[in-house]
């Protein structure tokens, strides 16, 4: 047999040749993770992949790497630099 476990760590036991069968789910999350499984003749294959509609369902709100520079950002060649303007009222600093 085998174990599967979660990311927290919880451990499910997977025994083989027994009468009984255990059902693993596999389960992506709504809007982000898409899961998919076939059925073959040799066994099922998981298909993990994300959401075609990913890039609107995730918060960025809170990561100010990427919010700051939704308005602009400096670029220096050598000892000068320059604001380039992404979209925002006013040129970023």
């Amino acid at each position: 047999g085998f174990t599967v476990s979660n990311e927290a760590g919880t451990k499910q036991d997977i025994t083989l040749g027994g009468a009984s069968k255990k059902n693993i789910k596999f389960k992506g999350e709504a809007n982000k993770i898409l899961v998919e499984v076939a059925n073959a003749s040799d066994g099922a294959t998981v298909t993990v992949k994300t959401d075609p509609d990913l890039g609107t369902n995730l918060n960025i709100a809170n990561n100010s790497a990427i919010t700051a520079l939704k308005d602009g950002f400096n670029l220096k060649a050598g000892s000068t630099t320059n604001n380039v303007q992404l979209g925002g009222t006013s040129v970023p600093t």
